[in-house]
């Protein structure tokens, strides 16, 4: 039995023992903190200029490198942890709380010291600030989900980021979290033999009390008592959850989520293997490049001075699933580390009850969706000032404060970004203003939105902080990008894929007007002219942009021989036809207008605005808020200078834009600064 500390510590019996399998009593240890000072609260995706030494762990707790052995995990690699045979260290808790510093750099040393490879710790604060998944009643959700009653009926329901957590606490035996609370900082031993798992020893530190752990971490290290054996637990790689997770995800993906998957596989260019597959072999262990990161590990790796490897991804992606063995590949061939990130933040793939099969996917607590814009349910919607996923800020505060001039195909060609809350701060109104837009004064622009799987080399010091990025230019040379977004069919070039992409370049060989019916599909298929492994290879080949140029990076071997290697695919030339639609499109945006007055006179609106050089027209857009929504409420000629319109109440401010025409099409200017409303 364990003694009291200052009568702080009470023993909680454990649920069940297990025979032979670490000494010493089971139960836990509640050590109480009191009187420790919080930090002062920061922003930690803020720090954009403080050097760090891309050691989150370190740099948090003020650990020593030598003595530190923790691994921070995200949701995904906690859950494969946990259902993995073994005995694991894992500490629930984070530098953001007196408890967690009170216990973790005692826990590292000791362990250390006593032959310990490795603890893991999950922080349910998923920023290292706001954003708690433990806390029942947090403000923080992703997308809607559309619930059925027992009555047949459906509504909306927002999904709480507390559903992380949930998750987190059914793959654990029963009462292991039963004292636990956001504030805690809870450090146990899992034992799981592979059919039962059992929490045999944990020390509950609560966050009212100063204390000195020192004891019940060694209490803890030494099974039980302090003269115990060391419990030195187990350990479980990078290597081990690609291998398990990424495997079956992909698998999920190429096979069972498709029914008659093997014809699946013959049909839409050969998009699915039709199989199960395997992107982690054993052979890739020695060496591994690919380390997960959470969202604080890779602030912290991007505060970092060097030369550093990201690479986005996600797990139930196919477009990514196509890749990120081969990225595997060439960095371990080039001595490279790729910092995988997932903006996902838990919650994504399904399991069946054993752990070896995924049987379903959800994006529903992706970071990287709009803040803003209508939920569907069936043929109806639901406006939502506030938006579906207020958990944006996440992506939006690494693309602002970190990202600089990054090139998206989304950005090159205009057609999407991020809505976020600048700061995370979800009382204040979110961004409105796209990103190749002008913003006024106060306001914060949307953040550009990059596909994935998306890779980069990143530099702090240089003046363009992302130096090499894998992206397709395209053939037109305008100025547009498009980003990889494949399959594994393609990469691999299995023969499906081959002879669909062969139908491709022989449509594309025909004059358009000799084209059937289904050659015109197959030439819309193509991207920016090359054929699906076409332009699979060419990906593979990119990677060496990035990563270096040692290395196959070829995930499997095609059953036959692929037409062209990929250093021998050149990029087509542009038809007359290309080049005169390029030509269209390309044309320069005209100079936004400025509005010299908006007033009210006797229930009509006057504005007016500066003449725009060789302008076509002007379109006239208002809002109740200055960095709300706006919408269109007039147009006026190329001549014109003023309108005059019926005002409306809810008009508060007024942009305008400028618009000149390129062949058919209009290509418009940015926004005008916001101009407040006058009424007289």
């Amino acid at each position: 039995m364990r003694k009291n500390i200052k009568n702080n510590i009470k023993r909680v019996t454990a649920a069940f023992a297990l025979a032979g399998i670490l000494s010493g009593n089971l139960g836990v240890q509640s050590v109480d903190i009191k009187g420790a000072e919080n930090d002062a609260k920061q922003f930690p995706w803020s720090v954009t200029k403080q050097d760090t030494t891309g050691n989150y762990i370190v740099d948090s707790y003020g650990i020593k490198k030598e003595d530190n052995i923790i691994r921070e995990l995200t949701q995904e690699r906690l859950l494969d942890l946990v259902n993995s045979k073994g005995d694991y260290y894992i500490i629930f808790g984070g530098p953001e709380k007196s408890s967690s510093k009170s216990i973790v750099p005692e826990l590292s040393k000791q362990a250390k010291e006593n032959g310990v490879k490795e603890i893991y710790e999950f922080d349910p604060v998923i920023d290292g600030y706001q954003l708690d998944v433990s806390d029942k009643n947090s403000p923080f959700y992703g997308n809607y989900t559309t619930v059925t009653g027992g009555d047949g009926s459906r509504h909306l329901e927002k999904n709480s980021v507390y559903q992380i957590w949930e998750s987190v606490v059914k793959n654990f035996p029963d009462g292991t979290f039963s004292e636990y609370t956001s504030d805690d900082t809870l450090v146990l031993l899992l034992h799981n033999d592979g059919k039962t798992k059992a929490v045999t020893d944990k020390v509950l530190v609560k966050n009212d009390v100063e204390v000195d752990a020192s004891k019940e971490v060694k209490e803890l290290i030494h099974g039980g008592s302090e003269s115990g054996a060391v419990v030195k637990g187990d350990t479980r790689s990078d290597f081990d959850y690609y291998q398990r997770v990424w495997n079956a995800s992909a698998s999920y993906i190429e096979n069972t989520r498709y029914e008659a998957a093997a014809l699946k596989a013959q049909v839409d260019g050969g998009k699915r293997i039709g199989t199960n597959v395997k992107l982690f072999e054993d052979s890739d262990k020695d060496g591994f490049a690919l380390r997960q990161v959470t969202f604080r590990e890779l602030v912290d790796i991007l505060n970092s001075p060097g030369e550093h490897y990201v690479f986005f991804a996600l797990s139930w992606c196919h477009n990514t699933q196509a890749i990120i063995s081969s990225v595997q590949k060439k960095a371990k061939a080039n001595g490279k580390t790729v910092y995988v990130y997932d903006p996902q933040i838990g919650n994504q793939l399904i399991w069946n009850d054993d752990y070896t099969e995924v049987k379903g996917v959800s994006s529903t607590f992706n970071s990287r969706t709009s803040v803003t814009g209508s939920v569907k349910l069936g043929a109806e919607s639901v406006d939502d000032a506030k938006g579906s996923n207020n958990i944006s800020y996440l992506y939006g505060e690494l693309a602002k404060n970190y990202f600089g001039e990054f090139i998206t195909e989304n950005n090159s060609k205009k057609n999407n970004s991020i809505s976020y809350y600048p700061d995370g701060d979800i009382t204040k109104e979110p961004t409105q203003v796209k990103p190749w837009d002008q913003a006024n004064d106060g306001e914060v622009n949307s953040a550009i939105r990059l596909q994935i799987p998306f890779l980069f080399e990143y530099n702090k010091a240089a003046a363009k902080p992302i130096t090499k990025q894998w992206i397709h230019k395209n053939a037109a040379n305008d100025g547009t990008y498009t980003e990889y977004m494949l399959e594994l069919a393609w990469v691999w070039a299995t023969d499906p894929a081959k002879a669909y992409s062969e139908k491709q370049k022989a449509a594309k060989a025909k004059p358009e007007a000799q084209r059937s019916e289904e050659e015109v599909d197959l030439t819309k298929g193509l991207i920016d002219g090359l054929s699906y492994v076409e332009f699979g290879q060419e990906a593979l080949k990119e990677l060496s942009t990035v990563l270096g140029s040692k290395g196959n990076v070829s995930p499997a071997e095609p059953s036959s021989p692929v037409e062209k290697k990929a250093d021998e695919i050149k990029k087509p030339a542009a038809t007359n036809n290309t080049a005169k639609a390029n030509a269209k499109t390309s044309a320069k945006a005209p100079k936004a207008p400025k509005i010299t007055s908006a007033k009210v006179k006797k229930n009509k609106l006057v504005i007016k605005w500066s003449k725009v050089k060789n302008a076509k027209g002007y379109v006239i857009y208002s809002s109740s808020k200055k960095a709300g929504k706006y919408k269109s409420i007039a147009k006026a000629s190329a001549k014109a200078t003023k309108v005059t319109i019926k005002y409306n109440k809810r008009t508060k401010f007024v942009k305008i834009k400028s618009y000149i025409k390129s062949g058919s099409k209009k290509v418009y200017s940015g926004y005008s600064l916001a101009k407040k409303v006058v009424k007289k």
